[in-house]
């Protein structure tokens, strides 16, 4: 596999690149696709873990509905909960 990585530290405007490419070649050298280095995972060991994450959801929910007399309208308010658990 040959890959370039970088990432962006914006509080100290700082890049990290690797492979390590020379900052006084501009703006654009991390692109550069010549620069890519090969690599190669090894010992990687596929475990299959499962995660459970469970979670509460709450709403307001607020509709105005028009009375039978069409002169006025109607407040109503549905309170929604919803749990669950999530399985990965």
């Amino acid at each position: 596999m040959v890959i370039i990585v970088w990432r962006q530290i914006a509080r100290k405007n700082e890049w990290e690149i690797f492979p390590a490419i020379p900052p006084d070649w501009g703006f654009w050298s991390k692109f550069k696709p010549s620069q890519a280095q090969e690599f190669v995972l090894e010992g990687v060991v596929n475990q299959r873990p499962v995660y459970m994450t469970p979670y509460a959801l709450g709403g307001l929910g607020r509709a105005a509905e028009l009375n039978d007399a069409k002169t006025g309208y109607r407040q109503s308010e549905n309170i929604e909960q919803q749990a669950g658990l999530d399985l990965k």
